[in-house]
C-alpha cells in the first residue's frame, strides 16, 4: 500500500509540475514569441489528436492562402517597374556658341573682349540704373527736408485740435522759421525797446524753449537740433577776449612758438628764408 501511494503522490507532483510549466509557458508565449520546442510538441500532439482524413477529403477542400494576410497586403508587396528614359530630360534645342567664339577657343590666341552686342544690353542696363538713381535721390532728398521742416514746426502744431496744417499764428510763425533757415533775418527781433525789457523777453522764450525740450524728452518726442546757440572757439575762450595776436600768455610771460616767430621774420617753413615775405630781397622785417 504504502508504495501505490508513493506512485501517485509522484504523478500528482509530475502533473502539478507540468501544469505550472504549461501557465508558465503560455504566459511567456502571451508576451513574446512562442518556443520552437513547445511548438513541435503541440504540433506532434494535434496532428495526434486530429482524426485521419483520405486522400479524397484533403484534395476537395481547396487552399485558399494564409490567414490573416490579406490580398491587398500582397499586392502592395509587389515590386514595381519603371521605365526611365534618358532621352527624354535632354533639351531638344541646345543653344550653340557662335563660329567666332569657337574659333578663338580652338586657337592658342587669347581672347578678344566682348563683342558690341554683347555689351549694349549691359550698357542699356547700367544707364537705367543711372536714370533711376538721381530720381531715387531726390524724392530721398525731398522726403528728409520735409521731415526736417516738420520735426522744426512741430511745437507749432500743439495748440491746435489734431490738424496737420499750420493756420493763423502758428502759419506766420512757421514761415518765419523757414525765411531763417533760408538764411533770413529775425523780424521779431525790435531794437528799439529797452534792454530790460528785451532781456525779459530774451528769458521768457528760452525758458519756454527750454520747458518744450523737456517735456518732449520725456514724452520721447525727436526734436530739431538747437542751431540758436552759437560755440565759441576755445582760442578766444583763453584770450578772454584782450589776448594778443601773436603767441600766447603763459606765466606772466609771452610765449613765441617757431611758427609765430618765422611769421614775424617773414620767413616761411618750407621755402627755409626764400620764399617769404621778407626773404633775402626784402630783408628782414622788425616790429
Amino acid at each position: 500500500m504504502s508504495d501505490k501511494k508513493r506512485k501517485r503522490e509522484i504523478e500528482l507532483s509530475s502533473k502539478s509540475a507540468t501544469d505550472r510549466m504549461d501557465a508558465l509557458r503560455r504566459h511567456f508565449e502571451s508576451q513574446f514569441a512562442p518556443l520552437r520546442g513547445t511548438r513541435e510538441k503541440l504540433s506532434s500532439k494535434k496532428y495526434k489528436a486530429l482524426p485521419e482524413k483520405t486522400e479524397e477529403e484533403l484534395s476537395d477542400q481547396e487552399w485558399e492562402g494564409i490567414q490573416g494576410i490579406e490580398d491587398d497586403g500582397l499586392i502592395e508587396n509587389v515590386p514595381v517597374v519603371i521605365g526611365f528614359d534618358a532621352t527624354k530630360d535632354v533639351p531638344r534645342s541646345v543653344p550653340k556658341a557662335p563660329r567666332s567664339e569657337l574659333k578663338y577657343f580652338m586657337s592658342s590666341k587669347p581672347p578678344l573682349p566682348a563683342s558690341s552686342s554683347t555689351t549694349l544690353p549691359t550698357k542699356s542696363k547700367k544707364s537705367s540704373d543711372d536714370e533711376e538713381d538721381p530720381r531715387s535721390e531726390a524724392e530721398m532728398l525731398k522726403n528728409d527736408l520735409a521731415l526736417q521742416r516738420l520735426l522744426r514746426e512741430s511745437h507749432l502744431l500743439d495748440s491746435t485740435s489734431g490738424k496737420l496744417e499750420a493756420t493763423g499764428k502758428n502759419r506766420l510763425k512757421a514761415l518765419e522759421s523757414r525765411i531763417q533757415a533760408l538764411g533770413g533775418k529775425d523780424i521779431t527781433i525790435q531794437k528799439n525797446v529797452p534792454m530790460a525789457i528785451r532781456k525779459g523777453i530774451a528769458a521768457a522764450r528760452e525758458e519756454r524753449e527750454l520747458k518744450r525740450r523737456k517735456n518732449a524728452k520725456e514724452a520721447g518726442i525727436v526734436l530739431e537740433r538747437d542751431t540758436t546757440r552759437k560755440k565759441i572757439s576755445k582760442k578766444r575762450q583763453d584770450r578772454g577776449g584782450f589776448g594778443p595776436s601773436i603767441g600766447r600768455f603763459k606765466g606772466g610771460a609771452l610765449v613765441l612758438s617757431k611758427r609765430d616767430v618765422m611769421d614775424i621774420e617773414g620767413r616761411s617753413g618750407s621755402g627755409g628764408g626764400r620764399g617769404g615775405k621778407g626773404g633775402k630781397k626784402h630783408g628782414k622785417t622788425k616790429r
